[in-house]
C-alpha cells in the first residue's frame, strides 16, 4: 500500500503561491490499478512524482510498504521539453502549417 496523510504540496508561482494538494489523505492498496485524471496544471504529475518519493511533500507523511516500479519508480517517465511531435526515439519532426492546413511538402 502507499498511503498519503495529510500530505500538502505547494509551488511558488509569479502570480503567488499555486497549491496542488491541502491535506490530502489516501490509500492506494496493492494489487490494484489506478488511474489519475484531471485538468492541465491540476496536480497529476505532481501526485506522481509524491508517490514514486522522488519529490518530498510540503507537509504531512508519505508511506510505502511496497515496491514502486516502473514507471512510477522511472524518474524520466515525464519530461517537460517532450511534445506531442516528439518520436518515442528522441528525435523530433516539426510540422508546418500554413493558413490552418497542414503544407505536407514543408514538413521536415
Amino acid at each position: 500500500m502507499i498511503a498519503l496523510d495529510g500530505v500538502s504540496k505547494s509551488y511558488a508561482t509569479a502570480s503567488g503561491r499555486r497549491v496542488v494538494l491541502d491535506n490530502a489523505t489516501i490509500a492506494f492498496a496493492a494489487g490494484h490499478n489506478y488511474g489519475i485524471l484531471g485538468a492541465n496544471g491540476a496536480g497529476k504529475s505532481t501526485l506522481i512524482r509524491l508517490l514514486a518519493g522522488s519529490e518530498l511533500p510540503d507537509r504531512g507523511a508519505i508511506t510505502r510498504d511496497v515496491r514502486v516500479s516502473f514507471p512510477l519508480g522511472f524518474g524520466g517517465t515525464f519530461h517537460g521539453a517532450l511534445s506531442r511531435y516528439s518520436g518515442a526515439n528522441g528525435t523530433t519532426r516539426r510540422r508546418n502549417y500554413v493558413g490552418g492546413e497542414r503544407n505536407a511538402a514543408r514538413d521536415s
